[in-house]
């Protein structure tokens, strides 16, 4: 059975207080009295209500002036109240709803009026207090994600910190098992010395990215930029990917179009990106395929681009590539990426570099990742600028 609601009556005329309590009792409802506006705000701090009816002519401080100030108070904002009022020009009623009035009863009082208004507000009353509860309880259920979240971020950089120290070992041990034993290997042990190397590679990129793409979202990753040349970046990474493009017998190709002079960036974190990039390429170039890395001046860019002749990506699939486990189709036909986070990384060092990066057609079919990063400012500038800011004043 429901409680009955409690009603605040405030007029400062006591047969007025008495006649609407005994109506609203009549109802079903409690009712509460106070015979101005320095009461009422006392009854409203020491309990709860589910309606106010107000009078509007008190003396010492009115209706609507005391409605102002319950309406600048969290705990009374949405409370409904009513004016009651004999007054009937329209500049009243405007007063009355500027100040945040639910509505207007006027005197002298028709019960029947005041039933359907009571009963109105009271509906009005419940719906609100069902959405301020649904709305703490979201509140509620969004704070405890995020303590999941971060409990769950905080336990992916440990594993991921946990896994990068065993795969470096299996890694190094397998450099020293083909160095030393190669030659008392059959081509066969060979052969999967190096798929287990190629696999914890690919691993090891895949936790390194995991881990980035977290210190990123966090905004925990130093960007450390300075003047590094291109050509000392492309030759790094095709030296790195040299001996796995062997192996794949695919052919990897260098081009820097000339003096491009240096670009500002974190030569580390283009080093990786360009590496995410040459091994994605590696992946879904075809047997016997091709990859290109370049750079190329663009205006006052460095364009980096890593090309290969495999399936492409579709159209509608070149910005979604991008996003953190997006597996998407990459030429329209089925063929669909890996989930991963290499590229998620991809976007988001060039991006903290200052720069863009995007996918396009390569000509004659498969894809172009084409980034570019501001270039530094030219030598000539530098020694003018440096010039300057030790010359003596004039």
């Amino acid at each position: 059975m429901q409680s009955p609601r409690r009603i605040l009556v405030v007029d400062d005329e006591a047969p007025n207080r008495r006649l609407l309590s005994r109506i609203l009792r009549q109802e079903g409802h409690a009712t509460v009295e106070a015979e101005d506006a320095a009461s009422a705000l006392r009854m409203l701090g020491e309990g709860t209500f589910d309606l106010v009816y107000l009078d509007v002519m008190m003396p010492v401080r009115d209706g609507v002036d005391l409605l102002r100030e319950l309406r600048e108070r969290e705990e009374t904002r949405s409370l409904p109240i009513v004016l009651v009022t004999a007054l009937h020009s329209m500049e009243d009623k405007v007063r009355g709803l500027a100040a945040g009035a639910d509505d207007f009863l006027t005197k002298p009082i028709n019960q029947a009026e005041l039933r359907a208004r009571t009963q109105t507000l009271l509906r009005v009353k419940a719906l609100r207090d069902a959405e301020a509860e649904a709305r703490r309880e979201v509140e509620q259920k969004n704070a405890e994600l995020l303590r999941l979240q971060a409990a769950k971020q905080s336990l992916t950089q440990m594993l991921v910190h946990d896994l990068k120290n065993p795969l470096t070992g299996i890694q190094g041990h397998i450099d020293l098992l083909l160095l030393r034993f190669r030659t008392a290997l059959d081509p066969r042990g060979v052969a999967s010395l190096r798929t287990i190397q190629r696999s914890s590679q690919e691993l090891l990129r895949m936790v390194t990215a995991l881990l980035d793409v977290h210190l990123m979202e966090e905004d925990a990753m130093k960007v450390n930029r300075r003047r590094v040349e291109p050509r000392e970046l492309i030759d790094e990474v095709g030296h790195e990917f040299a001996a796995e493009a062997e192996w794949k017998e695919k052919a990897l190709r260098l081009e820097i179009a000339g003096d491009l002079g240096p670009v500002q960036a974190d030569p580390d974190l283009v080093r990786r990106v360009l590496g995410n990039l040459v091994a994605n390429a590696l992946k879904h170039a075809p047997e016997a395929g091709r990859i290109t890395l370049r750079a190329a001046r663009a205006g006052e860019m460095i364009r980096f681009e890593v090309c290969d002749n495999g399936e492409g990506v579709a159209p509608m699939e070149r910005e979604r590539i991008f996003e953190k486990f997006a597996r998407v189709d990459r030429d329209g036909k089925g063929h669909r990426t890996d989930r991963g986070l290499g590229l998620t990384f991809c976007r988001m060092a060039v991006e903290a570099m200052g720069g863009r990066i995007h996918v396009e057609d390569e000509p004659g079919g498969g894809s172009r990742f084409c980034f570019t990063l501001p270039r530094a400012a030219g030598e000539e500038a530098a020694v003018r600028a440096a010039g300057l800011a030790g010359a003596p004043p004039s």
